[in-house]
């Protein structure tokens, strides 16, 4: 599911609203620039692992260890100061600077308040990894399963089952991503460069596809 389809069904479209008060925006203007901002991070992110294997791995470790996730259904934790701070850091890293990751915000949203724009644009940046570990998380679950085979009755059954186990199972999960690493704990290590290292499980660029709702070429 992409990003922004994720925060408009959060809390049943409340968060989107909150979010909108907390920055004195309508909520359809939140919308546009949410939608603006975050996959632009993202394809930010998707290029910088893409040429860089320390970031490659950096990010799958963060993803493997499945903290976070849960920042669409606490809407205290997505406002709070942790929350910016860790959402300006990833800025910072992939745009080179803050103040630069501002300027490129700004080219998509020329008309917002300034301190509305700084607030969303690390608001979405910390989305797209929040987002990336829950589709992660997904697609983990969804992979291990067999897929129905076939339509009809019997392959509906199946779909159903499956649909049902798997969102028993992210329920089962959420808990436990509660205590969030920050994003400096996998991005702020320098170390020196190494090679890719294999996964198992869904891929960083099926992660990608799934949350910018692109399909793979």
């Amino acid at each position: 599911m992409t990003i922004l389809a994720e925060i408009e069904r959060a809390q049943d479209g409340a968060l989107l609203a909150r979010l909108a008060r907390a920055t004195d925006l309508s909520s359809a203007d939140a919308r546009l620039a949410l939608s603006a901002f975050c996959p632009a991070i993202a394809r930010q992110l998707e290029a910088r692992v893409a040429s860089d294997a320390q970031a490659y791995d950096n990010l799958a470790s963060h993803l493997d260890d499945g903290t976070g996730g849960d920042l669409l259904a606490d809407s205290d934790a997505l406002l709070s100061a942790e929350t910016a701070e860790d959402g300006n850091a990833i800025l910072a890293d992939l745009y080179g600077s803050r103040d630069a990751a501002i300027r490129a915000m700004r080219e998509m949203g020329p008309r917002l308040p300034e301190m509305a724009l700084l607030r969303l644009a690390a608001m979405a940046a910390a989305l797209v990894l929040d987002a990336m570990v829950r589709n992660h998380a997904r697609l983990s679950l969804t992979g291990a399963m067999p897929a129905a085979s076939g339509g009809g009755l019997l392959g509906t059954i199946v779909s159903s089952i499956v649909r049902g186990a798997v969102q028993g199972a992210m329920r089962q999960l959420a808990p436990r991503r509660r205590h969030r690493r920050r994003y400096t704990d996998y991005f702020a290590r320098r170390r020196r460069p190494t090679r890719r290292r294999r996964r198992r499980g869904p891929s960083l660029e099926d992660v990608f596809a799934e949350i910018l709702g692109v399909r793979h070429r």
